[in-house]
């Protein structure tokens, strides 16, 4: 899956961060207590997260994009 993907390329603690955040539907103060952190760093990898998932995408969607443009151009159909 692309998402898994996605999250490898993330550090541990960005990894963590989102886990929580987006699986356990915890708030940044309940993430920032569990991981021992303050609230900014938890808003600062949830940044940081957005940013790379938004890059990546770009890239994922890109790669597609292109991968069926010369197939059209190459095989063309009908």
């Amino acid at each position: 899956m692309a998402l898994d993907q996605a999250l490898e390329g993330l550090p541990e603690k960005t990894r963590q961060v989102f886990k929580m955040s987006r699986y356990e539907y915890l708030s940044h103060r309940e993430i920032a207590q569990q991981l021992q952190l303050t609230e900014k760093a938890v808003k600062y990898h949830i940044t940081h997260l957005r940013t790379y998932l938004r890059d990546f995408l770009v890239v994922l969607l890109l790669g597609c994009w292109k991968k069926t443009f010369w197939v059209n151009i190459l095989l063309p159909i009908g």
